[in-house]
């Protein structure tokens, strides 16, 4: 799958999960994305407007539609659909899914295996813990 990147300012929310998936969102039961954002008076997001990005995950939740993508500095990191466009919208064979059943509704995720396997793997990479960021990279070199 390949997007374009229409425009990287915006005040949109973000991906707010619980780490313990059976308990709702808490000050003490949440992972956030740590997306990169300049963090003006509206959001600037590390992405160049007119660049493709190959997405390496879809990421859907709370009526949310996110694109795993690797930022300007290289960072992955699971972004707004609303700052693309759709160019090739079809996903690489390899690619597995999973549904999770949280407190505020299901959370679907499409990507490569290491994404997909389980859900403390998809909040590893959100946190940018070393082994799921080495495990993109491992798969976007494929």
């Amino acid at each position: 799958m390949l997007i374009r990147c229409i425009k990287n300012k915006g005040n949109y929310p973000e991906l707010v999960l619980p780490v313990d998936r059976t308990k709702p969102v808490s000050n003490s039961n949440f992972e956030a994305t740590a997306i990169c954002i300049t963090g003006d008076a509206e959001d600037n997001y590390l992405l160049t407007v007119g660049r493709d990005y190959p997405v390496f995950g879809i990421l859907t939740y709370g009526g949310d539609v996110r694109y795993l993508v690797k930022n300007c500095e290289g960072i992955p990191g699971f972004y707004p659909s609303v700052l693309f466009s759709i160019l090739d919208r079809d996903i690489s064979p390899d690619w597995s899914m999973n549904l999770y059943t949280l407190p505020d509704g299901k959370l679907f995720v499409a990507g490569y295996d290491a994404l997909t396997k389980s859900y403390d793997a998809l909040l590893a990479l959100i946190r940018e813990a070393p082994r799921a960021v080495e495990d993109f990279l491992d798969y976007k070199q494929i």
